[in-house]
């Protein structure tokens, strides 16, 4: 069977089943909502539009929850916004796996229906059904049925009326969700619009949402379409609107047949190119269903497992889900004529861990245009920044972390990514160093935040060896000294970091045990192998189980997602093979199965990562080595190599580990051995 044949598109998109967590899984404790926040719209791996059913909830315009809806096994259910899924039409462009970044898109809402047009409400939803590239739901009052399908700059829709004089209204207006909270915010970020009659079923739209202007186009054959405004009709071909908050406004297409198809696209440059978008898509519905299976299964496959089929499943839906962000928009740069431009970095500190690695490992066109986006960004705009999605605000909770590019370019540079001017990236990473942001880290050793002094001294470290390799000594003897500034964010008394930081969804525990560049000197502030143990012990429930607030948040959250490799450079390395099978207790292929925000691929991408038994160490040439869970794992590497991890032996703990025949003591081997293809053996054991 086709790895894409195992996906299931819904896994994630539902709240977490809590009765999932037993045993050590179930001491660990999240302090966010537990849900995927995923959604099964039509997509293609990295694309740029995708679309499904809107309902209006949080956070992907998809489902039933409200803005504080959640299902933790520690607090009590809120209310949700319905109690059970509705359709108010289907729209495009959807955040993945996110939380509240502020910003949601469902652009275009594409509503059928019978008679005068109105504002529409949310009906139920009957018949729906999702595969990678295809989604379709009916409509369960009116029994129209919707589908939709996508190529790589058009979204395709087709819609089937039971009745004659079938309807279907484009509201261009709609920028998030419907939630009280949130709505007053994306208004006050519209602009101008001009909508154009073009001829008798064609429109453009030019839109500015959260100060960006898009240009779109929708064709619909064997219709005849009309504006309106405030929901009211109009006769004229152009409508000119002042973006204030209370108005709506769109097209509506009279359907000449019962069966009507609909095409809509979306430019960020020009009308003319979104015209073309249109004009060049020129396959049927289902010649591009099959085409986006095909581009599924060509990206699902570049990781081969010997599994069961339900290993399978849960494996591939999280791997399709790691690969839906971030938005291949090329050709559509808004700031210069490169052709490459990369979209919906919604959170890096998200991501730069484990989403990042993976991409760059495996898919070597999309990587270039994600490191070629962000050297972009720095000439252009002055800044690589932690967040760059379409919006104008490119400091969506910059408070979170600092400097997170150095890191996703050294991962690049470790992984060989071709076309990439890797020495303008370091000069680029050292000048952002040098600015008014970091003085305080060079002249006092230390930032306002703890993980601040953790972001910035490793990103230091990181950049001073990737400069080291390709010849830059000036910038090496500048910043190599300055990685050991880290140990200034620790309390010797502790050997936690210093409680009376402030944290972002933690606490001192949650960002402790981040792998270092020194982890040698990293035991000793704690007193030693032992006492550090404790502390992990403690961190993981292996020792006082009762306790909550020094508590790992179990794979629900990116904070602490690495945590558990802390063990990789104790004695106890079976305490890390245990923790990763205790995941696995969490982890499901059904619509409840992500136990946390999938945030745009980085917790799915840590469930992948994990499962083929290796880790990467972002921003450094360390791959480390957990417990695999499949008997044999084929990764095709972006160079064209082939890396196997193959397991022999029963049980979970790691008995001893060869790499192309040469032991490894210390169950690590370098991203630069990894590139180079090869094999890695383990041998399995069920003795702790």
């Amino acid at each position: 069977m086709q790895c894409v044949h195992y996906v299931n598109v819904f896994c994630g998109s539902s709240d977490f089943n809590c009765n999932n967590a037993k045993g050590l899984s179930a001491l660990w404790e999240p302090i966010k909502p537990e849900t995927g926040n995923t959604h099964p719209g039509a997509q293609l791996p990295f694309g740029r539009l995708s679309v499904l059913a809107y309902s209006g909830a949080y956070p992907t315009g998809y489902g039933c929850n409200l803005h504080s809806s959640e299902k933790n096994r520690n607090k009590k259910p809120s209310d949700y916004m319905y109690d059970r899924k509705k359709i108010i039409g289907l729209s495009h462009i959807h955040q993945s796996g996110v939380g509240a970044i502020g910003f949601y898109y469902n652009y275009a809402i594409a509503t059928c229906f019978y008679g005068d047009i109105m504002k529409p409400t949310p009906h139920n939803i009957t018949e729906e059904k999702a595969v990678p590239g295809y989604y379709s739901a009916t409509d369960e009052e009116t029994d129209i049925k919707y589908e939709a399908t996508i190529d790589e700059k058009c979204a395709i829709h087709r819609y089937t009326f039971k009745k004659d004089k079938g309807r279907c209204m484009i509201d261009f207006s709609n920028d998030g969700l419907l939630i009280d909270r949130t709505k007053d915010f994306f208004h006050k970020k519209c602009g101008n619009a001009l909508i154009k009659i073009r001829d008798k079923n064609t429109v453009t739209a030019e839109v500015q949402l959260h100060g960006i202007t898009l240009f779109f186009c929708v064709k619909c054959k064997n219709s005849n379409v009309r504006l309106w405004k405030d929901y009211k009709e109009t006769d004229e071909t152009v409508l000119i609107t002042n973006g204030e908050i209370s108005e709506a406004f769109g097209c509506v297409f009279d359907m000449e047949e019962n069966a009507a198809e609909l095409k809509l696209s979306v430019s960020l440059k020009s009308e003319d190119i979104a015209v073309k978008h249109i004009d060049e898509c020129t396959k049927t519905f289902d010649e591009l269903i099959k085409e986006a299976s095909c581009k599924w299964e060509d990206a699902l496959s570049k990781i081969k497992i010997e599994a069961s089929d339900k290993d399978k499943k849960i494996f591939y839906s999280n791997l399709y889900h790691s690969l839906t962000k971030p938005s291949d928009w090329a050709g559509e740069n808004m700031y210069s004529d490169d052709e490459d431009f990369v979209v919906d970095f919604a959170t890096l500190w998200d991501v730069y861990k484990t989403q990042f690695p993976l991409i760059f490992t495996i898919y070597p066109e999309m990587s270039k245009k994600i490191l070629s986006t962000y050297l972009m960004l720095k000439e252009k705009i002055g800044v690589m920044p932690n967040t760059f999605a379409l919006n104008s605000e490119m400091k969506v909770e910059a408070n979170q972390a600092r400097l997170l590019s150095a890191y996703m370019f050294c991962d690049g540079f470790y992984r060989n990514i071709p076309g990439v001017d890797f020495d303008k990236a370091v000069k680029c990473l050292y000048d952002e160093l040098m600015g008014d942001e970091y003085k305080e880290f060079f002249e006092k050793g230390e930032l306002e935040r703890t993980t601040y002094t953790l972001d910035v001294s490793q990103s230091c470290h990181n950049i001073s060896l990737v400069a080291n390799k390709i010849g830059n000594e000036e910038i090496f003897k500048k910043l190599n000294s300055y990685a050991d500034n880290v140990f200034n964010a620790f309390d010797k008394k502790t050997g936690l970091l210093k409680e009376n930081s402030r944290y972002y969804e933690g606490n001192h525990w949650s960002y402790s045990f981040r792998p270092l560049h020194d982890n040698k000197k990293r035991i000793e502030i704690s007193g030693g192998e032992e006492k550090y143990l404790n502390l992990l012990d403690t961190f993981f429930g292996f020792v006082n189980p009762d306790e909550r607030y020094n508590r790992f948040q179990g794979f629900s959250n990116e904070t602490d997602m690495e945590s558990p490799y802390a063990y990789s450079y104790t004695q106890k390395h079976s305490r890390l093979c245990e923790i990763i099978d205790a995941m696995n207790d969490l982890f499901t292929e059904d619509a409840d199965g992500i136990p946390g925000n999938a945030d745009s691929g980085g917790l799915t991408s840590c469930y992948v990562w994990n499962n083929m038994g290796i880790f990467p160490v972002t921003g450094k040439d360390i791959m480390l080595i957990g417990t695999p869970r499949y008997k044999r794992t084929e990764i095709s590497l972006n160079n064209g190599n082939k890396f196997v991890i193959k397991k022999t032996g029963e049980g979970i703990y790691v008995k001893n580990a060869y790499l192309s025949g040469r032991k490894l003591d210390d169950f690590s081997f370098s991203v630069t051995e990894m590139m180079q293809g090869g094999e890695l053996h383990l041998e399995m054991t069920d003795i702790c």
